[in-house]
């Protein structure tokens, strides 16, 4: 695992040494950028254009982790984070973790990461190191951006979609439910809430909020499990309940 950005260094310092590891990892960085990145689930998939995310492009994930007022109790949904990075990021390829609310901890996420050893994980103390640290990474084609976006505003949102869009990257921003209310430029936003299920699997429900390309009529909800060898599957609401209901991510 690569080493952190030290906290207690200067700031200048810090971005600096931030700016020199992405120009490395760009610089390794080979192949085109996909079109689109697949969640695992098909029923999600083909509810988005392309049969996917888009590459180019931002994705908000809001909520889990306590109530919509409180956002000091916020826990970001850091097992549906791990498995998109571990379906975005390219072989060879490197994944950046801005922000200590979306550092993976736990088996778990590190299990549904993948390959933790190419993370680069940036402890960004404010909410400008955070824009500044996602914009520079989101323009180093090659690398996958995971981060904490609360308390971003329409002009942080517009600024990281055309970083993204400029260089074919794909950004994933984690923030809290009460955010879901701020104009964002994002190309999908999701809403991701806890739904105690009749056994002991941690599950979700997912609701796609947005889609850039796509009429809005009824927002998507479809309910997401860990699966008993540790990923992320996806129940049909109908059977959510019921044996056999579980479809693995693939």
């Amino acid at each position: 695992m690569l080493p952190l950005i030290d906290r207690s260094a200067p700031v200048g310092r810090s971005l600096g040494d931030l700016a020199a590891r992405l120009r490395e990892i760009e610089n390794r960085a080979v192949g085109e950028p996909a079109t689109a990145v697949g969640t695992g689930w098909a029923e999600v998939d083909a509810a988005l254009p392309g049969g996917g995310l888009r590459a180019g492009a931002v994705h908000e994930w809001c909520g889990v982790g306590g109530d919509r007022r409180a956002f000091v109790a916020w826990v970001p949904p850091l097992l549906m984070l791990a498995h998109l990075a571990r379906r975005a990021v390219r072989p060879g390829g490197w994944s950046v973790w801005i922000g200590r609310r979306v550092w993976l901890h736990g088996h778990a996420a590190c299990a549904a990461l993948g390959g933790p050893e190419r993370s680069l994980w940036v402890d960004a103390p404010d909410a400008g190191a955070r824009l500044w640290a996602i914009e520079a990474s989101l323009r180093c084609p090659g690398v996958v951006v995971l981060a904490d976006g609360s308390g971003f505003g329409s002009a942080a949102s517009r600024r990281l979609q055309l970083a993204a869009s400029s260089c074919g990257s794909f950004g994933v921003l984690a923030r809290p439910a009460g955010e879901l209310a701020e104009i964002s430029f994002a190309s999908t936003r999701w809403e991701v809430s806890p739904a105690p299920g009749g056994d002991l699997a941690p599950r979700w429900k997912l609701t796609l909020v947005r889609c850039k390309g796509v009429r809005a009529v009824d927002s998507p909800r479809w309910m997401i499990e860990r699966t008993r060898d540790g990923g992320l599957g996806c129940v049909s609401p109908e059977l959510a309940d019921g044996p056999g209901a579980q479809v693995a991510a693939s």
